[in-house]
């Protein structure tokens, strides 16, 4: 039984799922879950398989309160397997509720950063064109780090990703950060400040990026300006593209991202400015959250 705003259920249903959860309440022991704050939209899947989505009123050691399409409902603690975010709240053309996850890749677009960081505890696993490999884990809510290599024997190809948060808002989040890594005896990196503006459904990100190698800094700035718009629960489309300064080229790329609850799986294309070719080259990735 699935119990939510696409599917909404009679206050009469709500009651009886109530009478059976109190029932049983008493005989297990509470389960630890996730602390939300209130009027977060969440989905609490029960022990007996089925989700009530809704927007969380209050909740404390043994009970809480949802408000959902048929009214408010209370739910023994120890009858939730698992409380999660819902995300945001939509509107279908019929009329009914769907709740948007929240998008597990926020950090980072098709390979660049955004301006956000991971929170503390949280990381990712990342495959790029099948033959790279990157992680990258919350260190603190502000301070990320990650690296990667090439999914080859004996690869002498490895890259370091630290940034930092300067900013974090709610729409605006600015971060520092560098790319460096090398092949063999040879290295080097781009240092970057990036910024990514909205929610995470729809927003812009700006960057600028400056490359050196040891103690020398080398070579014109390279600006960023991607963006991305989420069209339904599970399709986002993305766009990054980077800007030599002073030069009449660029990379541009564009694309489609699939959306999971803890992964997401980018399918796009890469073109030149001053010799395209169309449709584009071919990139996809896939990351895993945990």
């Amino acid at each position: 039984m699935r119990i939510d705003g696409r599917h909404g259920l009679s206050a009469r249903r709500y009651g009886l799922a109530l009478v059976l959860m109190s029932g049983t309440a008493m005989a297990q022991s509470a389960p630890r879950l996730n602390q939300l704050p209130p009027n977060t939209n969440i989905s609490a899947t029960l022990r007996d398989g089925s989700t009530i989505y809704g927007r969380l009123e209050r909740m404390d050691s043994d009970s809480l309160i949802i408000v959902g399409s048929a009214g408010r409902i209370a739910i023994a603690v120890a009858n939730v397997r698992e409380l999660r975010n819902a995300g945001i709240e939509h509107k279908t053309k019929e009329g009914t509720t769907e709740y948007w996850y929240p998008e597990a890749n926020t950090t980072r677009m098709f390979f660049g950063p955004t301006g956000r960081t991971l929170k503390q505890g949280e990381g990712y696993f990342a495959d790029h064109d099948v033959f790279i490999a990157s992680a990258s884990v919350g260190i603190t809510d502000r301070l990320q780090l990650g690296g990667g290599t090439l999914i080859v024997p004996n690869s002498q190809f490895w890259f370091v990703m630290p940034k930092v948060g300067i900013v974090q808002g709610e729409k605006l989040n600015v971060s520092v950060g560098a790319l460096y890594g090398g092949i063999g005896g040879i290295n080097g990196g781009i240092a970057y400040a990036v910024g990514t503006y909205g929610g995470t459904d729809h927003n812009l990100t700006v960057g600028f990026g400056q490359g050196f190698s040891g103690k020398q800094v080398g070579g014109k700035p390279v600006f960023m300006i991607g963006g991305e718009s989420r069209a339904s629960r599970r399709v986002a489309f993305l766009t990054e593209n980077y800007f030599g300064a002073g030069s009449n080229d660029g990379l541009l790329m564009y694309g489609i991202r699939f959306l999971g609850e803890k992964f997401s799986v980018d399918l796009a294309l890469m073109n030149t400015v001053r010799t395209p070719v169309f449709p584009g080259y071919p990139y996809v990735d896939f990351v895993i959250k945990w």
